[in-house]
């Protein structure tokens, strides 16, 4: 059964642009067939020229979409994206596009938002104090615009075209009863129309798409698993346009490659009719994550990361629920009882749940994004990576996508690390607080300035002067090494790999041992400070530029 949804990937990567349309359409007359947006985003990116010779082959239903899509911001009909599409319909010069969009709610509204209208008399004319206006042709009202105002002949032309479609006296009521109607009332009509248009293209409305913000709590995120494994999910009867739907190649190219685990669960799938529901939901689910991102209002279409992000949260969340609750799905599919929609909740929640936790610890604890350096490198590359990177975590030097189980544990691990070590590296800060109180000079650390100093330096240096019999000596408070202690350091400890079993005798001295995670921790970020350093070259290293130990200028005293 999962042919539909390959079919549906496959007939997306061949909708590429205008050009590509125009290729297949030599059994057609005419480009009515195309699915409603791949039809969209090549117009998108085609020219002025390829979208005016375009219009006439399309169907009215198509040509509202269009307007339908472009013209709205959320809920707020977006006036100056009208502009663009008045000058567009009135280029083609064609009689039928031309009279269904003036007669069109949408041209009212546009001429509503976008004009000051009055009624005009001849023999007593009230003119503007300015040039930005013209009257109709009978001279019944007068339009007033503002002064950087670029499309006045275009307007003219389809308001002509108006009185042409409706008749002198009709076109006149019309205009009357814009002019006393609300634009608020007008506007919430229209909405609730293209919300219902839309909808049969697999269109998402904004504020529906903002379910998929949705992020649950570790119990509720349980509860609503454990309810959708009690019941199969319903699988409601489509019509054949929302079964014909399909997308642009760009939008669908992230899921061309690592999708195989989706595609071979589907395959488990028995029931046409509840195939026939998962693609036209996946169509869906990607709509509103384009919706979210402002994808179809801007002017470059960068769909890509948006596409990696659905496919990584549907990626997981079919793991997840593979591995936790193997027992009850058994040899069923899991999309059985879970569409896209649920995949990419579970998804969402189980990377953003935990997260929002812990940026709300961090703040607890007063570790800002001016602050956070303190944290130390490790720990602001791991926060860089889930921030910047989209839920990424670092494996063997690689940056690898969040997107299975086994991941997503290593990142649940690390997380816990990051939180339970938040507390005791604010308590580190006193540190660095009583280094400052001694006012000793700025280079009182030859490879550090005091406001430079962080959580990976101190407790490195704490761990190197502890495995050198530094703190037997009794109330001797010892914050730095001296070069050759840091090179004995280095050939005695490190190198010899005694630093090992130095740890867990140096957490335990410390009180630290109670984190789990903390020794390999520890043990990767000595590696990470020095682990690059050959023996041959340890004297000739400018000790300024080592980084993880805090070195005491030949002149200071520790």
């Amino acid at each position: 059964m999962s042919n539909k949804l390959k079919n549906y990937l496959q007939e997306s990567s061949a909708y590429r642009t205008l050009e590509d349309i125009e290729k297949l359409n030599d059994e057609h007359e005419n480009l009515t067939w195309v699915p409603m947006l791949p039809l969209y985003f090549s117009l998108k990116e085609g020219t002025e020229d390829q979208i005016v010779e375009t219009l006439p082959k399309l169907d009215q239903k198509q040509r509202q979409s269009l307007i339908d899509i472009d013209g709205w911001d959320k809920d707020s009909f977006d006036i100056y994206a009208l502009d663009r599409w008045c000058a567009l319909l009135s280029y083609t010069k064609n009689v039928e596009v031309i009279d269904e969009f003036v007669r069109s709610n949408d041209f009212k509204l546009y001429l509503k938002g976008r004009f000051n209208i009055y009624t005009f008399d001849v023999e007593n004319p009230l003119y503007p104090d300015h040039d930005n206006f013209f009257t109709t042709d009978d001279d019944s009202f007068l339009f007033e615009f503002e002064s950087d105002f670029k499309f006045v002949d275009e307007v003219k032309y389809l308001i002509k075209n108006l009185y042409a479609s409706l008749g002198v006296e009709k076109a006149n009521e019309e205009i009357l009863t814009l002019i006393s109607d609300s634009f608020l009332v007008l506007q919430e009509e229209a909405y609730d129309s293209k919300k219902d248009r839309l909808r049969d293209f697999g269109y998402v409305d904004y504020f529906e798409a903002l379910e998929l913000k949705q992020c649950l709590g570790t119990k509720a995120l349980s509860a609503f698993i454990k309810s959708k494994l009690q019941n199969k999910g319903l699988s409601p009867q489509l019509e054949n346009e929302e079964l014909n739907q399909t997308h642009f190649a760009k939008v669908v190219s992230s899921f061309q490659v690592n999708f195989e685990s989706i595609l071979d669960e589907l395959e488990l799938v028995e029931d046409e009719k509840r195939m026939d529901y998962l693609q036209f939901n996946f169509n869906r689910l990607i709509n509103a994550t384009l919706v979210l991102s402002n994808a179809f209002k801007n002017e470059e279409i960068s769909t890509g990361s948006v596409g990696e992000q659905s496919k990584q949260r549907i990626n997981l969340a079919l793991s997840y629920l593979k591995a936790r609750f193997f027992n009850q799905l058994g040899n069923q599919s899991t999309f059985e009882y879970f569409d896209f929609y649920d995949l990419y909740l579970i998804g969402n929640s189980l990377l953003e749940s935990s997260w929002k936790q812990l940026k709300h610890w961090l703040l607890k604890y007063n570790f800002t994004d001016k602050n956070k350096y303190f944290l130390g490198d490790r720990f602001n590359l791991f926060i860089e990576d889930i921030e910047a990177n989209g839920f990424k975590i670092r494996q063997n030097g690689r940056l690898e996508v969040i997107d299975d189980f086994e991941r997503y544990q290593i990142f649940q691990n690390q997380l816990d690390l990051v939180f339970n070590l938040v507390p005791i590296v604010d308590k580190f800060r006193v540190i660095v607080t009583e280094i400052k109180r001694t006012k000793r000079s700025k280079s009182f650390f030859r490879n550090y300035a005091v406001s430079e100093l962080d959580f990976e330096a101190i407790i490195l240096t704490q761990f190197a002067n502890y495995t050198l019999g530094n703190f037997k000596k009794k109330n001797k408070k010892k914050y730095s090494l001296l070069d050759t202690e840091f090179y004995r350091f280095f050939r005695e400890i490190y190198r010899e790999e005694k630093y090992k079993e130095k740890l867990h005798e140096f957490l335990n001295f410390s009180g630290l041992d109670i984190i789990d995670g903390i020794a390999h921790y520890l043990q990767d970020i000595v590696n990470d400070h020095i682990g690059y350093i050959e023996d041959s070259e340890l004297e000739s290293i400018d000790l300024h530029y080592i980084s993880g130990f805090l070195i005491l200028n030949q002149k200071s005293e520790s």
